[in-house]
């Protein structure tokens, strides 16, 4: 199994912490948001860990690490990265953005899944939400499950009703499953709009999606709570001021 870090983004609403180095290397409470994972990684046993890296790509430095660079980093989004490291697609993948931070119990949860394609959601999201932010509604995004299988993610809504869960940026693909995936990406018209983005800066939520509608395959890993997105300096405040990262991840490792 492998780890895929999404890590190229300028993290710009992170500035001035990243106006030096890569939203990854953001330190929130003594450690990076990297270190986090790869910590965490290799307390399960996902050794083979890969980051995709672009701005301040030179910052990025840990012993055993694998370095992709994405050159056009200022130029795509998370699916242009994601398969700049397809040359890896060899073994089961966990695939995570390089803003998040989770419990073991969290990541576990995921390695132990067989499902071909599973994404982690967090059912007590609004609580998270909550503490970011005055209206969570303004920045949340549909979830429908039905029959254990995800039918929609990474819509605007409209009301409460909508959202069953939050996806949090964090993925398994089983080996058996990323051919087809990986044929069914070089098959999509990229002369198409998605949601808004041309090909090179599709969202991620919109990849999904469109796998979903595709093959109906997959499957919500359901959580409470133990992650975070560390997105905005008003992130980094929050977490301070509530000591959010002790109390929900650090207390669960």
């Amino acid at each position: 199994m492998k780890l895929i870090v999404l890590a190229a983004g300028q993290g710009t609403r992170l500035r001035p912490y990243t106006n030096n180095k890569p939203k990854c290397l953001v330190q929130v409470q003594g450690k990076s948001i990297l270190d986090y994972q790869l910590e965490a990684c290799d307390r399960l046993g996902i050794h083979d860990q890969i980051v995709i890296a672009g701005y301040k790509q030179e910052k990025i430095t840990r012993k055993g690490l694998k370095k992709i660079i994405n050159t056009r980093f200022d130029q795509t989004n998370m699916v242009s990265s994601l398969f700049c490291a397809s040359d890896f697609f060899d073994d089961d993948i966990i695939i995570s953005y390089g803003d998040i931070i989770y419990s073991d119990c969290v990541l576990e949860k995921l390695i132990d899944s067989k499902y071909p394609i599973s994404v982690v959601v967090d059912q007590n999201w609004h609580e998270l939400w909550k503490l970011r932010m005055e209206n969570p509604l303004s920045d949340i995004e549909s979830m429908k499950i039905k029959e254990n299988l995800i039918v929609e993610l990474g819509r605007k809504v409209s009301c409460l009703e909508e959202v069953e869960g939050q996806y949090i940026g964090l993925i398994k693909v089983r080996k058996e499953f990323l051919s087809s995936l990986m044929t069914f990406y070089k098959s999509l018209d990229r002369s198409k709009y998605y949601d808004g983005n041309d090909f090179d800066n599709m969202y991620l939520t919109s990849f999904i999606q469109l796998v979903i509608d595709t093959f109906n395959n997959v499957s919500p890993i359901l959580i409470q709570g133990e992650w975070a997105e560390i997105d905005s300096v008003e992130d980094l405040e929050a977490y301070s001021k509530a000591d959010y990262i002790n109390k929900n991840i650090n207390s669960n490792l």
